[in-house]
């Protein structure tokens, strides 16, 4: 299967989809905008899309996606945008100057997701979210 790799802007938001990102998202070498937003996708974000260095905005909120968001992200030095919320994300958020300029609201319902962007949910060295408050 071949995939044309011209296409800049993808908005595939709020069709019902279902299943994985297929990581043949990541070839597409001219794409700047990005939307799955509000369907119903599992799985993780594919390690691929740290390949989409000319990608400037990012929309996955509003899936049923698992794991940790991919370090590779911070490759993406355009991505002026990024929604990650509502989902089923874990870990650290990868750290990166671009990742600090987007604001909270961007992984807001990813209630285990840890990092310094989040005043209540910080991760201890492991990368796994500290406990709010001593359990002795």
């Amino acid at each position: 299967m071949r995939i044309l790799v011209e296409f800049t802007i993808i908005d595939l938001s709020k069709n019902g989809f279902d299943g994985s990102i297929p990581g043949s998202v990541g070839n597409l070498q001219s794409l700047k905008y990005l939307n799955l937003s509000h369907n119903k996708l599992i799985g993780s974000i594919p390690t691929s899309f740290g390949n989409l260095k000319p990608l400037e905005a990012l929309d996955l909120s509003s899936n049923q996606l698992v794991g940790k968001i991919p370090t590779k992200l911070v490759r993406l030095t355009s991505l002026a945008k990024l929604n990650l919320s509502w989902n089923h994300l874990t870990g650290a958020l990868p750290w990166s100057f671009q990742f600090q300029t987007f604001d909270s609201t961007s992984n807001l319902g990813n209630h285990e997701l840890c990092g310094d962007l989040f005043e209540e949910r910080k991760c201890d060295n492991g990368g796994k979210m500290q406990p709010l408050y001593d359990t002795d």
